[in-house]
């Protein structure tokens, strides 16, 4: 078998789907760039933790099946799945302040109007 014959520099591994820009944005230069810009704008400027809030979003594609067993390099631990950004998704958004409170979530589904709980 072909995975017996590489062991020594190939492993099974499950993927993690990755947008394409996504996946050539994050690189070590882009993410040294966004730390610099955070001491600049946030540490030099001394902004108070209450007035900082970190957002994030996820997005889980209709039909999707999401991770998949692959192989990849042996000693890595997460193998991306390149894909394109053009399916339907719905998304949650979350975000938390610097000093330990959060807003409420918000889920983002295909519709017409905005929907308050």
């Amino acid at each position: 078998m072909f995975l017996d014959r590489n062991h020594d520099k190939l492993q099974t591994h499950r993927s993690k789907p990755l947008d394409m820009q996504r996946a050539q944005a994050l690189n070590p230069e882009a993410v040294k760039h966004w730390f610099n810009m955070v001491e600049e704008l946030i540490v030099k400027t001394d902004i108070q933790r209450e007035n900082i809030y970190g957002m994030d979003e996820s997005g889980f594609p209709a039909g999707e099946p999401g991770k998949q067993c692959i192989i990849g390099a042996r000693g890595t631990n997460t193998q991306h799945k390149q894909g394109g950004a053009d399916c339907e998704n719905t998304t949650a958004i979350i975000a938390i302040c610097a000093n330990g409170t959060s807003l409420c979530p918000t889920i983002v589904m295909k519709g017409w109007g905005f929907k308050e709980a």
